[in-house]
């Protein structure tokens, strides 16, 4: 299934763009293989249509590499919340996405980094956040608060005024990680469908967006 209909129709948004371009359905290729076969009719299913996904998929392949290099904690959560299970490894997503929920909650009164409970907090809103962002109804996954507060070692009341508070500050920041992840994905699919439209310039802004950036040293 190519993204991208040939008449320029858009046929799944970012989030599902991002899961589809990591489904081992059809194994992405080296961008240059593609470009070498391309009407050649090489695929892994020997179909034309097969090869412009092969295409289409090493492109938001590319720009989420890209992200990797540009705002880790982004591309951790897109790879988290959006990408197959078992595509990227979880300790290595959860490890950059720790300091990063950390900062969400810690103040002058209160330092996530020094807090046990607070490790132990973020294990759970990484988790939750994730599930969350792929329901399609928007709800929060909820947890007894009673259950919360025996797993920190509170009581009920602490956990509800002090600890509920963290957890969804927390979840809620790792949302606002979607406003840097999820446009770069939607752009490269805007241009897709422009190009397919016939527009002649979407194929230089591509190749623009497609572009390495220099990883710092």
């Amino acid at each position: 299934m190519a993204l991208i209909t040939d008449d320029g129709n858009i046929k799944m948004g970012a989030r599902a763009a991002w899961h589809w371009a990591f489904d081992p359905g059809i194994n992405s290729v080296d961008m240059r293989d593609v470009l070498d076969h391309f009407g050649v009719q090489f695929s892994a299913r020997g179909a034309d249509g097969a090869i412009m996904a092969h295409c289409e998929k090493a492109r938001i392949q590319q720009v989420i590499h890209n992200l990797r290099i540009q705002h880790k904690e982004a591309w951790a959560w897109g790879m988290l919340a959006y990408a197959p299970d078992g595509t990227e490894n979880l300790n290595l997503l959860r490890s950059l996405l720790l300091p990063y929920v950390f900062r969400a909650v810690t103040t002058a009164k209160f330092n996530a980094f020094m807090s046990v409970q607070a490790g132990q907090l973020a294990f759970i809103a990484i988790t939750d956040a994730a599930i969350e962002a792929r329901r399609a109804d928007g709800q929060r996954h909820k947890r007894k608060r009673a259950d919360m507060a025996g797993l920190l070692r509170v009581d009920v009341e602490l956990y509800r005024k002090e600890w509920a508070p963290r957890l969804y500050a927390m979840k809620d920041a790792l949302k606002d990680l979607d406003g840097i992840c999820l446009p770069r994905v939607a752009d490269v699919i805007w241009l897709l469908a422009d190009k397919a439209s016939g527009d002649a310039l979407a194929c230089h802004d591509l190749c623009e967006t497609m572009k390495t950036p220099v990883e710092a040293a």
